[in-house]
């Protein structure tokens, strides 16, 4: 998957190589820098995007929901349209540290997202994480779980288990605040 024309569009992702080369010279590069060749908003969101992989590159460890829900909070400000629901899957080591950023596994609509549960694991699977963690956002603001949501992680729960991948938490974000699915005994 190319990450810098989803963050950017393909046309900018495009403009941003032949000016600048590799992600490794982008990732050193300030915003004014990068308004060079992309809008003000555009550049925010690469240097903010590389500051959070650089967060999440095992210098974090998620001891709590709240620091998850925070995490995925900064996750979704990413992302282009807070008008469709959002699902991404966070593969963690041993020690729950982020393996990598967060994988953006599905968009929906404004209230929906279809899965299918091999590919939320895919991520997870890929770099032999040992354990995950599930977030979604919901565009009204809200984010109590559906019982479709409570469905989808018991059932992930369960193949996340046969696979020996522990599903630590599946966060919500709404608006001002988010659930964690675990800390709501809404699956074991």
């Amino acid at each position: 998957m190319d990450y810098l024309a989803e963050l950017t569009g393909p046309y900018a992702a495009q403009n941003l190589r032949t000016a600048f080369g590799s992600l490794e010279v982008l990732r050193s590069l300030d915003e004014e820098t990068l308004a060079t060749v992309v809008d003000q908003e555009t550049a925010r969101k690469i240097v903010a995007a590389f500051g959070l992989v650089r967060s999440t590159s095992h210098e974090i460890r998620l001891e709590s929901p709240s620091m998850a829900g925070e995490l995925f909070r900064k996750i979704f400000e990413l992302f282009d349209n807070p008008l469709q629901e959002q699902m991404v899957v966070l593969p963690l080591s041993t020690r729950n540290e982020p393996l990598r950023s967060g994988v953006k596994v599905y968009t929906g609509t404004l209230n929906t997202i279809q899965v299918r549960i091999a590919e939320l694991l895919r991520p997870a699977i890929l770099i032999n994480a040992q354990a995950m963690m599930l977030a979604h956002n919901h565009p009204s603001g809200d984010p109590e779980p559906s019982p479709e949501d409570i469905s989808v992680t018991r059932h992930l729960y369960e193949a996340a288990k046969m696979m020996d991948i522990e599903l630590l938490d599946h966060i919500i974000v709404g608006d001002r605040h988010f659930v964690s699915l675990k800390q709501r005994h809404l699956f074991p």
